[in-house]
């Protein structure tokens, strides 16, 4: 006489579950919600707190590297926290040394005392990330005006022929395309003619390559605007890239530009400029171009108050380094192509360095017969030798205002001090000023 239940009971039994859902899941998505929210103002107090100890003691305002290197020698990695609420997010303001967390739509919702402050240029992203506005093709061209457009092209368009119809303020955003066939076109298209401004891009430990070279040893490669070219080509035309800050200290092929143009042909950066900004890398950093396989795509371009860092002593300010499948003449050319004012080229202070003051032209010797050295250096010029980061008593040699290095090891030579003595152990890299 066994009996199941009805269907009306059935029924019944499915109804009061259905209601009991509808009343409960609200109520344990919002008791979640709000769990995440306090949790990511936790946070954003305890990186405060640091802050303002750091500030106290810092002379001026700290810039976004400062607050990153502050926070993690604290035991916070603030480039990669991500706020646990969707939607939410994390800048820096740089005039108030302090984290906002904001809304979607970059509303202040913490601190409470800053919650009357509007989006400015003076924020930055903590971990890079902004909102994405997605924006369709118009006859395979993307029209864009705003940070969240460019920022979803960047992420979701493979090679994509874009045109900036406005001024671009990132606020720290990390934004690193690639080419890997195709053309990726990024050009400025303002209706008063002017080239376009993308500003405060950053670049923190960022790089889209890893390789494990003979001895195990893990190098990163490829950092920039657009990290890599490579299978495909870029033409870059009418920009302007101001305040731009890109750090990696331990990778290879950096720059505010390109990263790595390994495209040998067929490439265009014309009539770009890079001002107020710093870039630094392990080695192959510059402000245009990292790693430069294509010299004749550097046209009438512009470098003003850049400055240029390197771990391991080969780079340039206008392209880290050159094939050398290129000779001197056909460098100098691409020099030529640039104004350089106010910028500088300089070494890690940690790295051994030691200097030789006023080495002439006639102090280099070269065996490599491609080498104009008249085309090489001035006289007066001063020199630094950096020791190389893995063979102890061998030399780099540096020059402070080098544009760029030519060559990778294959031009080996006899180096004089001002003395007129030979200095060992030093490998001739030659310079183009």
């Amino acid at each position: 006489n066994k009996k199941g239940f009805t269907i009306v009971e059935l029924v019944i039994v499915v109804a009061v579950i259905a209601i009991l859902a509808a009343v409960l899941i609200p109520t344990f998505s919002g008791i979640i919600a709000k769990a995440n929210e306090s949790a990511d103002i936790q946070a954003l107090n305890a990186m405060n707190k640091i802050l303002a100890i750091e500030k106290a003691g810092f002379d001026g305002n700290m810039g976004i590297m400062d607050a990153y290197k502050a926070l993690s020698n604290n035991g916070i990695k603030a480039d990669d926290y991500t706020a646990l609420y969707k939607g939410r997010y994390y800048f820096y303001d740089i005039s108030l040394g302090r984290v906002l967390y904001t809304d979607e739509n970059y509303n202040v919702l913490a601190p409470q005392e800053h919650k009357s402050v509007v989006k400015n240029s003076n924020w930055r992203s903590l971990n890079g990330k902004i909102n994405e506005t997605k924006v369709e093709a118009t006859n395979g061209v993307y029209s864009v005006d705003t940070a969240e457009e460019l920022y979803y092209v960047a992420n979701n368009v493979a090679g994509a022929n874009v045109e900036l119809t406005s001024d671009i303020d990132l606020c720290g955003a990390s934004i690193s395309f690639t080419s890997t066939s195709g053309q990726l076109k990024i050009v400025g298209n303002k209706a008063d003619g002017k080239p376009a401004v993308i500003s405060n891009l950053v670049g923190y430990n960022q790089y889209n390559s890893t390789e494990v070279s003979a001895d195990g040893t893990t190098r990163n490669y490829n950092s920039g605007f657009v990290s890599s070219v490579n299978g495909g080509t870029v033409h870059l035309e009418n920009l302007v890239f101001d305040n731009c800050v890109i750090e990696n200290p331990s990778t290879g092929n950096v720059a505010i530009v390109v990263g790595s143009l390994s495209s040998t042909s067929g490439n265009t950066i014309k009539n770009v400029t890079v001002q107020n900004s710093t870039v630094s890398g392990n080695r192959n950093t510059g402000a245009l171009v990292g790693m430069c396989y294509d010299i004749s795509a550097i046209q009438d371009c512009v470098i003003t108050n850049v400055n240029v860092f390197t771990a391991t002593g080969r780079s340039g300010i206008i392209a880290g380094v050159c094939s050398n499948s290129w000779n001197s003449t056909a460098v100098k050319n691409m020099c030529d192509e640039v104004t350089v004012t106010n910028s500088t080229l300089k070494l890690w202070e940690e790295y051994k360095t030691k200097q030789i003051a006023n080495v002439t032209v006639s102090d280099v010797k070269t065996t490599n017969n491609n080498i104009d050295s008249s085309k090489a250096v001035t006289t007066g010029v001063t020199f630094i030798l950096c020791e190389k980061y893995d063979t102890p008593n061998q030399y780099y040699m540096h020059c402070d205002d080098a544009l760029t290095w030519v060559g990778d090891g294959s031009m080996y030579g006899t180096i004089k001090d001002a003395n007129g003595n030979t200095i060992s152990g030093v490998s001739s890299y030659f310079l183009i000023k």
